[in-house]
């Protein structure tokens, strides 16, 4: 698995999204603070770590595909997108969530969803609690998954596009 390959390439059925940091393996829920220590809760730079490692695989690999003549700047004003052309996914897209400690020392932590086909995405809380406790919630991009990321073909130039989404407001427990 890699960011232009992954278990579900060329499944049109299973859309293949994921999130990152995921840092609990048997849960994908979230807990962390800047002052607790404990059982069940993570250290800031735990989850920055993680972050960070991630992102530093597609800095690369904008680094490596900036001179290659498979990979285009799809955000060039006016571009239109041939069907040969894949479009490079900048890390500075993410706008607030690209760099320093990711929201998490302000406590409005970035989390990262990782797409291989477009899908709609929005978040919400699943119960009453879920919804009082997340508050604002900011997309980066503010559109989301552009649609100019698909379709792609599993090639080596291409990189599954990330969208970062930022709770502003947090309520803690």
């Amino acid at each position: 698995e890699g960011p232009y390959f992954n278990k579900f390439s060329g499944n049109p059925v299973n859309p293949g999204l994921s999130f990152f940091p995921k840092i609990n393996k048997g849960s994908s829920v979230i807990w962390y603070s800047t002052t607790t220590t404990g059982e069940g809760y993570m250290k800031i730079v735990d989850y920055t770590t993680v972050i960070e490692d991630k992102l530093k695989v597609y800095d690369t690999h904008l680094e490596n595909m900036n001179n290659s003549s498979y990979t285009v700047d799809c955000e060039t004003p006016g571009f239109k997108k041939g069907s040969d052309d894949v479009c490079r996914f900048k890390r500075e897209s993410l706008g607030n969530c690209s760099s320093g400690s990711f929201g998490y020392d302000d406590m409005q932590p970035c989390f990262y969803l990782k797409i291989n086909k477009r899908i709609w995405v929005h978040c919400k809380g699943k119960r009453a609690a879920d919804v009082e406790h997340m508050g604002i919630i900011d997309y980066y991009p503010y559109q989301g998954f552009s649609g100019y990321y698909f379709p792609h073909f599993s090639i080596h130039s291409y990189f599954s596009p990330l969208v970062a989404i930022k709770f502003r407001n947090l309520t803690s427990k």
